[in-house]
This record gives structure tokens, sequence and C-alpha cells, in this order.
């Protein structure tokens, strides 16, 4: 067989055994899902820091992954929570759920922190309760605040940088608090005209300018930023996912970002990903 002829032929070599008995060998993954459109280049930037967790060699090392990016049918998260609309968007993002169960994900995450405010994911995790498949939806912000509380075991002050909806929520203000900490909000005029517009502006904003870096985000980043060094806050949360779009650049401050996207990338990776098992019909190298 040739398989034999070519084990046979580095038989004393121990450096290529090892090689061949790594190739045979595989990670196997639960399926992740991830519920995208909110917004949309979020989805698509979470999908690329999971890959960035993965030590692959070929295509094959990679976890199988779903992302479905709905956003004409889910309303908006924070306009929900501040009762602009009516419409809880929790029903789409439990159906996108439903149709990611449906092709198999197992781990799912949605790609956006105002959707776990409590308004919005209690009512999500009722709707899916009826699922003919479990599937594990992991808490973005319960697994930064997790984090950070690991990581940074001396921070006693924290900063949270968010959508009007997720700072009026208090999802990560009371679990920090809960911890501990010392949470640093800006007062409400500050929330909504520097970092909400920030955001939602819709000509300069994030939403608006997904893949670029204006005059306009720039400033309000600076604007923000000043004002977590002026409160001495140690760490600051980027509570946005799509904050990670445009926070790209080191802060020139004794601050360290957390990146809430970036911790909820990691904790599904580690939640889909198994011990490695022999393949099947591979030989067993281990008499070499």
């Amino acid at each position: 067989m040739p398989w034999e002829k070519s084990i046979y032929g580095y038989k004393e070599s121990t450096c290529v055994i090892i090689r061949l008995i790594k190739n045979s060998m595989t990670s196997v993954y639960k399926i992740i899902g991830i519920i995208g459109g909110m917004g949309s280049h979020a989805g698509i930037d979470l999908y690329e820091k999971l890959l960035s967790h993965t030590n692959a060699e070929k295509d094959q090392d990679y976890p199988s992954v779903v992302l479905m990016s709905f956003p004409q049918i889910i309303t908006d998260r924070s306009l929900f929570l501040q009762g602009y609309v009516k419409t809880n968007p929790a029903y789409a993002i439990a159906e996108i759920v439903r149709k990611l169960a449906q092709a198999g994900a197992e781990v799912l995450g949605i790609a956006c922190n105002t959707a776990y405010s409590p308004g919005i994911h209690e009512v999500i995790l009722k709707e899916i309760e009826v699922l003919d498949k479990p599937v594990k939806l992991l808490h973005m912000p319960y697994e930064t605040c997790d984090f950070l509380f690991q990581e940074f075991p001396k921070t006693t002050r924290v900063g949270i940088i968010a959508t009007s909806g997720t700072y009026y929520s208090g999802i990560y203000q009371n679990r920090l608090e809960e911890m501990g900490l010392k949470v640093i909000l800006p007062d409400e005029k500050f929330q909504e005209d520097i970092i909400h517009q920030m955001i939602y502006h819709p000509i300069y904003g994030i939403k608006a300018n997904p893949t670029s870096l204006n005059r306009f985000i720039t400033e309000r980043i600076e604007a923000s930023m000043n004002f977590f060094s002026k409160q001495n806050a140690e760490v600051v949360i980027l509570a946005c996912t799509e904050l990670s779009l445009v926070f790209k650049k080191p802060i020139k401050r004794n601050i360290v970002l957390i990146d809430s996207a970036w911790v909820l990338s990691k904790a599904m990776h580690r939640e889909a990903l198994s011990q490695p098992k022999q393949a099947k019909n591979q030989p067993d190298l281990t008499s070499f």
C-alpha cells in the first residue's frame, strides 16, 4: 500500500513520524452559529475574530460556522429599549436561533451587546425553550465581565462605552458592581451626544461608516477616552460590537481596552472545541 511504503521510508525519522501523528489527529468542533445583522459588519468581524483563535494548518482545521445576518427583520435594540419602537427584536432573533439550530449549530453568540439587555435576552431564552435540539447561547456581557475579573484581578475602576440601549439597561453596570468594581459612566448628555452619536449618527456614525475612520468618529473616540482618563479608569470595555470596527489603533493612555466581541469569539471557540481524537482509518503510529 502507498501508505505503508511512505511510513516504511520514514520509519527512522522521528520528526517526520511526529508530523504524521499530528496530521492524523483532527480537532472536533461543535458547529458554531452567529446571529449577525446588528450591525452586519459586526457579525462579520465576530466571525473573523473567531477564526483567529484557531491554530490551523489546513482548511479542515477550522470550525464549521453558520452566520445568519437578517438585519431587515430585526428592529433596532436601542430604539426598542428606549420606547421608540414597540416590536421587541427578541422574536426575530429567536427565529434566527431556530434556523441556526435547524442548520446544526450548537454553540451560538449574538453579535450585539444590546441584544443581551434583560428586556430582550430574557424573551429570547423563553422563545427558544421549545427547540427540539437545545443550543448553548453564550452571554457576551457576562463573558466579558468574567474575562475582566479573571485577567485583570487588581482592577477597581471600569469604564463602559456602549449604545444608549445598553447604557440604560444596566447589564454591564449591574454585573460589574456585583463583582465589587467601581463602574464609570458618563452622564446622559455625554452618552447621547458623544458616544451614542458616534455609533448611530445617520451620516457620520459607525453604522453608516463601518469600514472607515472619519473625523466625526475620531473626535468622539478622543472625547470618550479623555473622559475615562480623567475619571481614572483602569479598564474600558468596548460594550458595542461595532466599536471594535474603529478602535483599531492603541490608545496612548494607561487604560486597558477590552473588546467584548473578541471575548465572545474566544468563548465561542472554547465551547465549540472538544478534545482531539484519532481520525478513523489512519494507521497506529505509536509502535514506531
